[in-house]
């Protein structure tokens, strides 16, 4: 009878333990907006390791993890795991583009943190007229000096057949440390670029023209270093690799891009032919990486291009390997067809375009910035003769509208962390957009620069390394320089 007696409490304690257990399972904390096989318990964090106070790990709307003992703790985490296991997995969907937009662009504010963060605001400290009194179509700061430690805020402009180099002080000055004249009364220079020689870390300004010739100059030591020739005719862009500083593109009017070697100074590609360009390429830029470059020209199209090939990648690295003595017998690759080709953004002339993380913005003449990406679905709404024409489908993220921008060679520029976009219209005026704001749907902020002395064309605009420095150039040879206040 006494064995009986004792095994009847043994079965009573075991038919009351689950059931003291239950409620430490119900109380599990888990991740907001987790259910099921997602759900993540408490039991599972490394709380053993790195002791936490509980509030830290309590989510807000959710009741807070009972206190129990270790053995229910564990026994939850078992239970958790055990439906994970069980689960089957979900199938990869591939992101909508908005969903890749947000993954990229940084998260927008909210309404009422709009209203806290006062907007963009600028102030002009200094101006600058160049001698020859001709229009300024091209303007560059170098990035590797702001960089520096201390940072020199160096810069230089081309017009005419000139190139000038400044440096811009705290105090609002902008010295002229240099200029260089061409020997050739016609030439007059487009655009510039700033890059440095990795085994001497001197700086290199590549400058070209009317004349379609490409002069890379030495600042820091005073002379002009190389020539290259190989375009037809003028080149209207020059765009420095952003991770190897020895290579240099060239967008030119004879419907081609050339990619040059500064080391061994040879034309490693061509980006062009068959596919390419029906007219001038008015820009061209690289992408974060470098592995692809995004042109446009006066045949309205914009073409993406990719250098991430193995063919190229190899004929790049023959280029480094070449011997010199005989540059004449290297042959450069031709890349004849874009991965992407389209004229469905704009209707004309398409005279920039900037990679701004995996989008792309674009300017033409008809008094919009817009930013898009290549598409997936081809428009139902048109016909098969049209739809032909336009090339491949585009998904427009957004637009930013402005007026008195209707001429072509009026370029819009992008800080380095790309929340600021910088554009000068035909009456002297600045639009600053604060790309912090940007969502798809929702219209950035936009402030507006001007002077009243300030009244002729701006063709360009450049902002320093650390975003505080805004230049613009003008029709009548002037530069004007605005400062952030970051008060």
């Amino acid at each position: 009878q006494q064995q009986q007696q004792q095994r009847q409490r043994e079965e009573n304690q075991a038919r009351q333990q689950p059931a003291q257990q239950q409620p430490q399972q119900q109380d599990q904390v888990t991740p907001e907006g987790a259910t099921g096989a997602d759900a993540l318990p408490m039991s599972s964090l490394s709380l053993d390791a790195q002791p936490m106070d509980r509030q830290q790990v309590e989510h807000p709307g959710q009741a807070p993890h009972a206190a129990g003992d270790k053995a229910a703790a564990e026994g939850a985490a078992a239970t958790a795991d055990a439906d994970v296991t069980a689960a089957e997995p979900q199938p990869p969907t591939e992101p909508s583009p908005q969903e890749v937009f947000e993954m990229v662009v940084p998260r927008p504010l909210r309404p009422s943190e709009l209203k806290r963060r006062p907007p963009l605001s600028f102030k002009m400290v200094g101006n600058v007229k160049e001698s020859h009194g001709k229009p300024l179509f091209g303007v560059h700061f170098n990035h590797w000096l702001g960089l520096a430690n201390p940072p020199r805020q160096v810069f230089a402009t081309v017009g005419s057949n000139r190139v000038s180099v400044y440096e811009s002080h705290k105090d609002g000055r902008m010295q002229l440390l240099q200029a260089y004249m061409d020997d050739h009364p016609e030439e007059s220079y487009y655009t510039c670029a700033w890059s440095y020689d990795p085994d001497t870390y001197d700086p290199i300004l590549a400058v070209a023209g009317v004349q379609g010739i490409v002069r890379i100059l030495r600042p820091g030591e005073h002379r002009h270093d190389q020539t290259f020739v190989g375009h037809g005719q003028a080149i209207n862009e020059l765009k420095f690799h952003p991770k190897d500083p020895n290579l240099l593109l060239s967008a030119s009017k004879d419907h081609a891009m050339r990619l040059w070697n500064l080391k061994t100074h040879l034309c490693v590609l061509i980006l062009g032919g068959e596919k390419g360009h029906r007219d001038e390429v008015l820009s061209a830029d690289f992408n974060m990486d470098g592995t692809r470059v995004v042109s446009s020209g006066m045949d309205h199209f914009l073409k993406i291009w990719e250098l991430d090939s193995t063919t190229v990648k190899e004929h790049i690295a023959r280029s480094y390997a070449w011997p010199t003595d005989q540059s004449s017998t290297f042959q450069p690759q031709i890349i004849h067809f874009p991965i992407f080709s389209s004229c469905a953004v704009h209707r004309n002339y398409v005279d920039c375009a900037r990679w701004w993380g995996s989008f792309i913005l674009s300017k033409s003449t008809d008094n919009c910035i817009v930013c898009w990406t290549p598409g997936t679905n081809q428009r139902l709404d048109l016909e098969e003769k049209r739809a032909a024409y336009l090339g491949e489908p585009v998904d427009i993220m957004f637009r930013y509208p402005l007026y008195g921008c209707d001429i072509w060679y009026v370029r819009f520029s992008l800080d380095n962390s790309g929340q600021m976009l910088a554009l000068g219209n035909q009456e002297g005026k600045l639009f600053v957009w604060d790309l912090r704001h940007t969502n798809c749907g929702a219209r950035p902020r936009r402030v507006l620069l001007d002077h009243k002395k300030c009244t002729k064309t701006i063709r360009q605009t450049c902002f320093s390394a650390d975003g505080r420095t805004l230049l613009a150039v003008c029709e009548d040879g002037s530069v004007w320089r605005w400062e952030l206040d970051t008060r």
